[in-house]
């Protein structure tokens, strides 16, 4: 029920937080894993040379989605770390647009370095909160943006949902 006492629509997004802290953010179709607010052992870990990001490799990817709703084309320019065919990417809200379309869709887009750059087909992949691939996601990503002057990304880390894009 939304407050007042009015039920949700039919493709509201809503969330539900467990005692833990860990939820589930849904709408009609798939769900996706919503980070605790906690601390990940990234910060103590070391950088294994695999993940160290590439110190030429550009700020910024374009990911391009579909609308959900809309079926109108989105870009968004977004940090990013590249490793290996797996380009990871942190999102700051978890009801964002573009994850949302991204669930819905599951393939699409990603230019990296520039709006101009070919496009790459990719699958998108939400991480589990916890696990491995999610640890290094954030690892990766916070300490290349750390690395370039920016420095209270602690919190961003910790609370972003982490997700891939896998390049095809």
């Amino acid at each position: 029920m939304r407050p007042g006492g009015v039920p949700p629509r039919s493709n509201s997004i809503h969330c539900s937080r467990s005692r833990l802290g860990s939820g589930v953010i849904g709408f009609t179709g798939p769900t996706l894993p919503v980070p605790a607010r906690r601390a990940f052992a990234w910060k103590a870990l070391p950088v294994a040379d695999e993940d160290d990001p590439r110190p030429d490799e550009p700020d910024y990817c374009y990911v391009h989605t579909v609308g959900r709703k809309s079926a109108k084309p989105h870009d968004i320019e977004i940090w990013f770390t590249r490793v290996g065919d797996t380009v990871f990417i942190l999102a700051g809200n978890h009801t964002s647009d573009w994850v949302l379309n991204l669930v819905a869709a599951s393939r699409s887009t990603v230019k990296i370095g520039s709006p101009d750059a070919p496009a790459r087909p990719m699958t998108f992949r939400s991480l589990a909160p916890g696990s491995a691939e999610d640890a290094q996601a954030r690892r990766v990503v916070v300490s290349k943006y750390r690395g370039r002057g920016h420095d209270d990304l602690e919190g961003w880390g910790d609370e972003s949902l982490a997700v891939a894009l896998d390049l095809v």
